[in-house]
């Protein structure tokens, strides 16, 4: 095994499970509540016959012991960061307690990539923390402050709150998977809701897959990001950097 190297073809499908954004953005960046109502106005993302079920998703990975990360300099852990635009906008609905009860979706990007050398997950995980964890968005998590509305904030982490043993893994009995398969899989990893105890991002690795051409060999690594992390635009330049070299490039 060998850490990521050259690709077949990068296929970043980024998915965003949230589609109709833009119409309900300035709702949920300043939610108005009417009189006497106690919950926020319905979210554009409410999908209440797409219920998350949290882990189910993961079901099939394999253990392993916790593996903590080495923060950079600036690392301020227990500092609190407002979100702003996009971010805060799904931050705040995606936590929101009142629109779980209502079976709510959070807004998600999923991207595939698919490489011709089997990867080893512990270097893997070595590589993800290397390069993002100088972003302060991958090393916290998401909390609600103060009352009313309620603000979205990202909370840095401290280094042993922050386990790369979670974030990556390796899904067991993958391998010989065809690309149905693969697709089904993908399917329950985005019917997975995070634990928002930890930084909202998740990479699975299926080693092996026949899921290429004709039943051909390939390797997935699959990132599920929270979309209060980035756009589709920024996250691909994070996933594109980690098969690079040099420095990542920020989101």
């Amino acid at each position: 095994r060998s850490r990521p190297g050259p690709c077949l073809g990068i296929s970043i499908g980024l998915e965003m499970l949230s589609d109709k954004v833009q119409d309900g953005f300035d709702a949920l960046s300043s939610p108005q509540k009417a009189p006497g109502d106690s919950s926020p106005p319905d979210s554009p993302f409410a999908a209440t016959n797409q219920q998350k079920h949290s882990g189910k998703g993961d079901a099939q990975c394999e253990d392993s012991a916790p593996r903590p990360v080495t923060l950079p300099a600036e690392a301020d852990p227990g500092r609190r960061h407002r979100m702003r635009g996009f971010s805060l906008a799904f931050g705040r609905v995606t936590l929101m307690e009142s629109l779980k009860e209502r079976g709510f979706v959070p807004p998600t990007i999923l991207a595939k990539l698919e490489l011709d050398t089997e990867l080893d997950v512990e270097a893997l995980r070595d590589l993800f923390a290397s390069r993002l964890m100088g972003e302060k968005r991958f090393r916290s998590r998401m909390v609600l402050e103060g009352g009313g509305s309620r603000e979205a904030m990202y909370e840095e982490l401290r280094a042993e709150d922050i386990d790369m043993a979670h974030h990556v893994s390796e899904v067991a009995g993958a391998a010989g998977w065809d690309a149905g398969r693969v697709g089904e899989y993908m399917t329950a990893l985005v019917a997975t809701d995070f634990d928002y105890a930890h930084p909202a991002w998740l990479v699975r690795v299926l080693n092996n897959t026949a899921s290429g051409p004709g039943g051909g060999a390939r390797h997935v690594v699959l990132c599920y990001i929270h979309h209060a992390l980035g756009d589709g635009v920024g996250l691909s330049r994070v996933l594109a950097s980690l098969m690079d070299e040099g420095a990542p490039a920020g989101p």
